[in-house]
């Protein structure tokens, strides 16, 4: 959503830093496998290189390099590269953070609100009766379900709406008819 376009990306974790970062209403651009860094391994006088997952650039123009690795995978060589390429991040005033993965819960989660990323006609209509109950105390996923009268626009709105950050819901949590939802407006 973020680009327009289909980013290649080359595994299930960095298909699921980019989700992450698409959703964010920050980052204005991604671009994936964005450079190759030559270096000379410290110790061992041995040039190697080292290509980063993706790069982000946020609405500041900060921009940010990215490596996506499992904690459990990042050997010695994975980590000898990251030191490289935050260094080399560092000369040119960029950020470089390694990105280890979301709990499970909260990847299943962003990949079931990322299918409902893309606008439809009825979700701006659908808007304003999402807000009137998102906004209750104590407003849950069985509300919006009790609102949408079997019709099923409101409740693929508040997935919609959950994508793009107008509703809040805990991600880190498993979705359940019992979550709790909150209009999440600047005024709210």
């Amino acid at each position: 959503m973020t680009t327009g376009s289909v980013l290649l990306v080359e595994s299930g974790l960095e298909y699921e830093l980019v989700l992450d970062l698409d959703r964010d209403p920050t980052v204005v651009w991604l671009v994936p496998q964005p450079f190759r860094l030559r270096y000379l391994e410290s110790g061992v006088s041995r040039r190697r290189s080292h290509t980063p997952d993706l790069l982000s650039i946020d609405a500041t123009g900060a921009v940010t390099v990215w490596d996506a690795r499992p904690t459990d995978r990042q050997d010695e060589k994975f980590k000898a590269a990251t030191k490289a390429a935050a260094a080399a991040c560092e000369e040119v005033e960029w950020g470089y953070r390694v990105f280890a993965g979301h709990s499970p819960v909260r990847a299943a989660n962003l990949r079931w609100v990322s299918a409902f990323r893309h606008v439809q006609p009825w979700y701006e209509n659908a808007a304003a009766e999402l807000e009137r109950v998102s906004r209750r105390p104590g407003a849950s996923v069985v509300d919006v379900l009790a609102a949408d009268h079997g019709a099923g626009h409101l409740l693929s709105a508040l997935w919609h709406h959950c994508w793009s950050g107008a509703v809040e819901i805990d991600l880190d949590l498993p979705l359940t008819r019992d979550s709790a939802i909150n209009w999440a407006t600047a005024d709210g």
